[in-house]
């Protein structure tokens, strides 16, 4: 699902939507967060802070994944983007920070190592055997 680069070289592999281990990661600056999505693969480097949010609905004691949000912060914006995976489609929304869920604040970030931020959405190349 994804997988993070921290300041001193080291890694962390992120687990799947029903259990990503974010709460897991170690406590470094991210230098690095790349995260895989169907095809593609959308690569965040130098914000403040990164963050991400997998929704769940509940009906009749079952739960489902319905949308992922990614977070990047640069001072007081956030580059979000939302991942539906009903329609698999990615889109990008941004905001102000404390209005990134459904116009509320979210906890849980990370820090990274601020530089000049950049994301870019990659078509993912896959190997062939």
């Amino acid at each position: 699902m994804y997988s993070i680069v921290f300041e001193d070289e080291s890694k962390f592999n992120g687990g799947e939507f029903y259990d990503s281990k974010w709460n897991e990661m170690p406590s470094k600056l991210i230098k690095e967060w790349k995260y895989m999505f169907c095809d593609y693969m959308i690569v965040f480097s130098g914000y403040e802070e990164y963050n991400h949010i997998v929704e769940k609905i509940g009906f009749f004691g079952h739960t489902k994944n319905t949308k992922v949000l990614l977070m990047a912060r640069k001072n007081l914006q956030v580059d979000a983007f939302v991942i539906d995976l009903e329609t698999k489609q990615l889109y990008k929304k941004d905001c102000m920070i404390g209005k990134e869920y459904n116009n509320k604040s979210t906890t849980a970030s990370k820090k990274g190592i601020l530089g000049i931020p950049h994301y870019e959405i990659r078509k993912r190349v896959l190997n062939a055997s």
